[in-house]
């Protein structure tokens, strides 16, 4: 790809510049390299917009969308992907106006307004099916899916998701077999039947080694591994992690590395082996901050929290709730800010029983520690809403 944006610029081909510079663009996004993937993808908008190219101006659009939704910045993701929707339209381009439906749904879905997921996805699937896109329609059936999953309603999801699986049979498509496998093991897991989800998790591991999918390969392994920690089997759980975090490493994608390195710190915890779990939790959290996975760096304080809360390290779980709120509350994820509420809450509150007598006395420092970082807080929130 490097060698055909350099052909490109020698023979001052600038649509095929561009191509070369979204291709670069879509590489990094791939391996988690957000930075720069949105620098790529940036310039390849730029030459899109001076040369007219509206088609090209779309799809940059809507790869920039996805790399700020993989960030967290939900704002950001959402207003690119709107951009592109309204260029779709525009050029009466239907599949990239299905396409850009389903990444909005996918936005909204991850800030858990599953309303707008649905109506976007169900619009996306509508699309597919009148200008006859199967694989389109598989997508967007698997997205409908992912949304009930997140809403509870399992028997649903499962529906949705059984029929892309069906479909991506139909078509031949092995990756999204794959996927489709993956999603209904989720969908089982999260519904307790472990016996369904490790066997649909298994056969998208098998698929993904068929087909060199190192990527799915290693996702597969992740997803297995949590579904043996929540079935309490540590071992088995540890085991199917690291596998993944090695193969992430291998391929460099450092999106999947932080997510591998954050459930190692889970299963740790989950045994007991606090220093271990702390130790994978800050490198998981290095990790999200490197490559700008704002949701994913959240997420990790607050892991952390709940080790030192529950190590009796009250003054720095503190910290570290706090630093997740003002994450979360920047992303407008109202479901995690309430957590790290009743964390903080539940830290501030005069314990009762045995453990009384041992937190008596980092309470007082405790409460007025959190008061001034709150006040400190709330200083920064009203000046920061003039700008």
């Amino acid at each position: 790809m490097q060698q055909q944006l350099t052909i490109a610029r020698a023979i001052g081909d600038r649509a095929s510049e561009g191509k070369a510079l979204g291709n670069l663009g879509a590489a990094y996004l791939y391996q988690g390299n957000y930075g720069a993937a949105t620098d790529y993808l940036q310039q390849w908008l730029t030459i899109a917009r001076a040369i007219g190219d509206r088609a090209s101006e779309g799809k940059a659009l809507g790869n920039l969308g996805l790399a700020y939704l993989y960030q967290g910045n939900y704002g950001a993701a959402t207003d690119y992907l709107q951009q592109w929707l309204t260029i779709a339209r525009a050029i009466g381009d239907r599949a990239s106006e299905g396409a850009a439906l389903g990444n909005l749904g996918l936005a909204y879905l991850d800030q858990g307004n599953y309303g707008a997921a649905t109506d976007y996805s169900q619009q996306q699937l509508t699309i597919a099916r009148a200008i006859g896109d199967r694989a389109s329609e598989g997508k967007a059936l698997g997205n409908l899916g992912l949304a009930y999953n997140s809403l509870g309603d399992y028997p649903r999801a499962i529906e949705y998701l059984q029929q892309h699986l069906d479909i991506a049979r139909a078509i031949g498509d092995r990756a999204s077999e794959g996927k489709a496998l993956g999603n209904l093991g989720l969908a089982y897991l999260n519904q307790g039947n472990y016996g369904a989800a490790t066997d649909y998790l298994q056969q998208w591991l098998t698929i993904a080694r068929a087909i060199g999918d190192r990527a799915s390969e290693g996702k597969a392994l992740g997803n297995l591994g949590l579904a043996y920690l929540d079935q309490g089997n540590y071992g088995a759980a540890t085991d199917y992690l690291q596998q993944w975090l090695t193969i992430a490493r291998a391929i460099g994608d450092r999106a999947s590395e932080g997510k591998a390195l954050g459930n190692l710190g889970l299963a740790y915890n989950s045994l007991g082996d606090y220093p271990r779990a702390i130790e994978y939790y800050q490198q998981s959290l290095e990790i999200k901050r490197a490559i700008g996975d704002r949701r994913g760096e959240a997420t990790a304080w607050f892991n952390l929290g709940l080790v030192q809360e529950t190590i009796g390290q009250p003054l720095e779980a503190v910290q570290r709730f706090q630093q997740a709120r003002v994450l979360y509350s920047s992303m407008a994820l109202d479901a995690q800010v309430q957590d790290c509420d009743q964390a903080l809450n539940r830290l501030a509150t005069p314990p009762t029983g045995k453990r009384s007598a041992q937190r008596r006395g980092w309470l007082g420092r405790l409460v007025g520690w959190l008061l001034r970082v709150m006040h400190g807080l709330w200083g920064r929130m009203r000046r920061g809403s003039g700008e």
